[in-house]
């Protein structure tokens, strides 16, 4: 490669950066500096646009109670509670409905004895199906 190809394709790189406003310090930030197309992202949303925005965003649809939750917590704290559903603690009602499932304190082990899997359970529908598709002489 020739030193002048190189210098060429330095400043074609730099002149296209430099026209392009590639730095984050050019980017427009003002709805006015933005083409006309993208003037409906840079509509403020008031409270209630915001609460149902975010639930809507960050659950599986706006359901009433999650709009209170939003509007009760604010919405920072309401994010961080749906990124963290650890920390949320179960109510008690669904801990008593919890605690008459055998299967949850189950070890891996256990749950695999107890409970066969799916291949083992066809396998022994289609074995009692034949055995009853036989005549009675047959068995």
């Amino acid at each position: 490669m020739g030193r002048n190809f190189v210098v060429t394709t330095i400043l074609l790189a730099t002149g296209l950066l430099t026209d392009f406003g590639a730095s984050p310090a050019s980017l427009p930030h003002r709805a006015e500096a933005n083409p006309s197309q993208y003037a409906a992202f840079h509509k403020t949303l008031s409270a209630s646009e915001q609460a149902l925005h975010a639930t809507d965003r960050l659950t599986f649809g706006a359901r009433p109670v999650d709009l209170e939750a939003f509007r009760a917590l604010g919405r920072k704290r309401w994010i961080d509670e749906q990124l963290h559903p650890e920390r949320t603690p179960e109510t008690p009602q669904l801990q008593r409905r919890l605690e008459q499932l055998a299967s949850l304190q189950m070890t891996p082990h256990e749950l695999v004895m107890h409970y066969p899997r799916p291949k083992a359970i066809a396998a022994a529908a289609k074995e009692n199906a034949d055995s009853h598709a036989q005549p009675i002489a047959n068995r």
